[in-house]
């Protein structure tokens, strides 16, 4: 008999998570029965091929209706639980692990952590993730690096902790990057990136590091594919800088990888990650990627090399270029040029000079993000379920 999964979601807007829980499904569904519960579908921007199940509990503001809506949400997820005899439950970034943990009822309680600014430090919140996280039956990180720091921050039974990167079908990926594209011209060289634009992906210091691309490269652009919060800052910082003329902002996309295949260098600025899933989206569309050497995931995806160590200079890795992390004060001051900026927009240059490097760097591109397939993922997932 089928095992009944649920996967647990906290709203299906634009995010990482909210992929990879829809590939999950996509994944386990020959397997197992498979569930999927949303708190709500407000600002769903995705087209689910699958019965998603709204429990309608949208986020509140203030403390007090906070409390409310954690326990109205672990009420009614444990009452689901009970009607559909759910054997695993897995959930996906922090509200919906506190939901999956404290609704458990017979079932097995699979949680993730999927971004490195999970793993806060701050002493209350330490102590409610280690009674969290010490009551869940098996908890997934999305890099190895990731899984050695969640044990030595939370001292959490390392038997417990599985790394599982995320998965990604790289034939798909490949069939919506050769669809046609007639929104932009683009020319050599154009530099691009992909995500929400928050301060957590640092773009303010792709800005800087592309002013110096574009003292070299006159005709150089520089896309941005997703939106968010900050796209006018980042836009106003453009122009302070005289380069608003080359720097293009897509907005969200039903398919990007149709836009990143005609591009030549994906970079990524993060001043965190999890495991950034544009990194691999990108390298499987055929682009040499320049990537800050932040936590975590980027030096796990682009060499095999010590994942404990960071770079201090451009580091030629693999499968693609590391530079050194970038600071996490946000700075929209044109003339305010950091030395992790400088050395940025440096790799970015000398990978554009040498087209034998840029070359090699495209060609072993696609072969790298091979390694994170779907059955991978689904060969490590199954020993997690099974326990």
């Amino acid at each position: 008999m089928k095992k009944n999964i649920l996967l647990l979601v906290p709203h299906f807007s634009l995010g990482g998570q909210e992929q990879v829980a829809l590939r999950t499904a996509d994944i386990l569904k020959n397997d197992y029965n498979v569930y999927i519960a949303v708190l709500t579908m407000k600002d769903c921007v995705y087209d689910i091929p699958y019965d998603v199940i709204d429990l309608d509990v949208p986020a509140r503001n203030g403390i007090i209706f906070k409390v409310i809506n954690v326990f109205r949400r672990v009420r009614k997820t444990r009452r689901l639980k009970k009607e559909l005899k759910i054997d695993v439950s897995i959930s996906f970034g922090t509200t919906a692990n506190i939901q999956n943990v404290f609704s458990k009822v017979k079932d097995r309680a699979i949680v993730s952590v999927r971004g490195y600014s999970s793993l806060v430090d701050n002493v209350i919140w330490k102590l409610f993730d280690r009674i969290l996280y010490n009551k869940a039956d098996a908890v997934v990180c999305v890099s190895r690096k990731m899984a050695e720091d969640f044990v030595k921050l939370y001292g959490i039974d390392r038997k417990k902790v599985f790394a599982i990167y995320n998965p990604y079908d790289i034939g798909e990926l490949h069939r919506k990057s050769v669809e046609t594209f007639d929104g932009y011209s683009f020319s050599f060289p154009t530099i691009v990136t992909m995500g929400r634009l928050n301060k957590i992906k640092g773009y303010w210091h792709l800005v800087k590091a592309f002013s110096q691309v574009k003292k070299i490269y006159s005709d150089a652009k520089l896309v941005f594919i997703g939106d968010g919060v900050d796209q006018e800052k980042l836009g106003n910082l453009a122009k302070d800088m005289n380069i608003a003329d080359s720097v293009i902002f897509t907005g969200f996309q039903i398919n990007p990888h149709r836009i990143l295949s005609k591009c030549d260098i994906f970079v990524m600025s993060s001043i965190s990650e999890g495991f950034p899933n544009a990194m691999v989206e990108a390298m499987a569309c055929g682009l040499p990627v320049v990537s800050v050497d932040c936590m975590t995931g980027p030096r796990e995806i682009l060499t095999n090399g010590n994942i404990n160590m960071v770079t201090e200079d451009i580091e030629y890795g693999d499968y693609g270029i590391l530079t050194p992390p970038v600071t996490a004060m946000e700075n929209y001051q044109a003339d305010a040029i950091e030395h992790c900026d400088y050395i940025l927009g440096k790799a970015i240059n000398e990978l554009l000079a040498d087209r034998t490097l840029l070359d090699r760097y495209k060609k072993i591109s696609p072969q790298r993000a091979a390694d994170f397939s779907n059955e991978e993922y689904y060969e490590k997932l199954k020993i997690v379920i099974e326990g």
